[in-house]
């Protein structure tokens, strides 16, 4: 592990990193939004290279591109010659993505990229020298790793379980774990449970039939406690009933609810001795449904995963680590001094190798 070191020069030199808003921004700030870990992996990066660090977010407020700081106050688009360089997280698209692209285009620092998950087209005012691409998901070559990891225990017919196949990573990815699982036998087979536009509701679930889902009264009945609870209480809870409740929690029941017809269908599929689920979440999903219908992970189905989120390792979940603090390392360590990056990925996006992380859902495949 190589820490960049800077020349003497550069020693008050800062890295700027731009993310979009957290939704609702004014009560949740940078510090809880969901490229918290990012942020955190980035800071450290800087402060053992030596340099300043400054994280802005952004968001577009009457039509015009708005910046504030972690403080959420607001500040003008950073460019003052103190600035080795920017990073730039394009985790989704977003409100104000192509404006700050715009104005990251005018800079003369290294800007780079962080294209999460995959298929992000850099347009061509930007195709600048100063400008790199850094991924974690644009090629077919995890999805390889994976299979061949697979038929190395014996797997011989596999389920990719995917509610995002309108997304290109998750057709890329079914596609490469496919072709090398038939490249490894030609009797082999990979059958896609895949929704392209999956009916989900995600923050608020509203059924007419049942109405003890429906967010609105949930909130309703926090309202109704806000009012009496000491101030100390409230103001530590609001941001759960704002942002956690809505966004994460409901979001992930209803992909839960969704799932169950992809999770039915592949189950009934006997000879399938492993599910292969497009992220951490529909395997974690994937897992309570297999225990609530009594088939044994992994001794009737072996369960992979994909991201290594935290909640992977309580469930013992087996999935593929991106490598994100490597590749946030590579960035920072490209802002500092450009001509580190080796000559092959001069006219392509950098993607770094991952890790299989071995855990208790995946097992040698018995004879069926």
């Amino acid at each position: 592990y190589m820490v960049p070191s800077l020349a003497p020069s550069l020693s008050n030199a800062q890295v700027v990193l731009l993310t979009p808003a957290t939704i609702d921004a004014g009560k949740s700030g940078i510090a809880t939004s969901l490229n918290e870990i990012y942020l955190r992996i980035i800071e450290e990066e800087c402060m053992r290279s030596g340099l300043r660090f400054k994280a802005l977010e952004f968001d577009m407020v009457d039509d015009s591109l708005v910046f504030t700081d972690i403080r959420r106050d607001r500040c003008p688009f950073p460019d003052s010659d103190d600035i080795l360089g920017y990073l730039y997280l394009a985790l989704a698209p977003v409100a104000g993505h192509d404006p700050v692209l715009r104005s990251l285009s005018h800079v003369s620092s290294p800007v780079a990229i962080f294209d999460f998950i995959g298929g992000w087209k850099m347009p061509s005012f930007l195709k600048k020298t100063n400008v790199k691409l850094f991924t974690a998901a644009i090629s077919g070559h995890t999805g390889q790793k994976v299979a061949r990891y697979l038929c190395n225990l014996g797997h011989c017919h596999a389920a990719y379980i995917s509610p995002f196949h309108a997304a290109q990573w998750s057709r890329t990815r079914y596609e490469s774990i496919a072709e090398t699982f038939a490249a490894a036998n030609p009797r082999n087979s990979v059958q896609s449970f895949t929704f392209d536009n999956p009916p989900l509701v995600y923050q608020y679930y509203k059924d007419p039939a049942h109405d003890y889902g429906n967010y609105d009264m949930l909130y309703e009945s926090y309202k109704t406690w806000k009012k009496n609870a000491p101030v100390d209480y409230s103001r530590q809870v609001e941001p759960v009933f704002t942002h956690l409740v809505p966004v994460i929690l409901f979001s992930r029941a209803e992909l839960h609810r969704v799932l169950r017809e992809l999770f039915e269908n592949a189950l009934a599929q006997e000879h399938i001795t492993v599910w292969v689920c497009a992220n951490d979440q529909v395997a974690i999903a994937a897992l309570e449904y297999l225990n609530e219908n009594e088939a044994p992970v992994p001794g009737r189905i072996s369960v992979f995963g994909f991201d290594d989120i935290y909640e992977s390792v309580r469930y013992g979940l087996t999935t593929y680590n991106f490598n994100i603090r490597s590749i946030l390392h590579s960035m920072l360590a490209w802002i500092i001094n450009p001509r580190t990056m080796p000559s092959s990925y001069k006219n392509r996006p950098v993607e770094l190798e991952g890790m299989i992380m071995e855990r208790l859902t995946v097992r040698r495949a018995c004879a069926r």
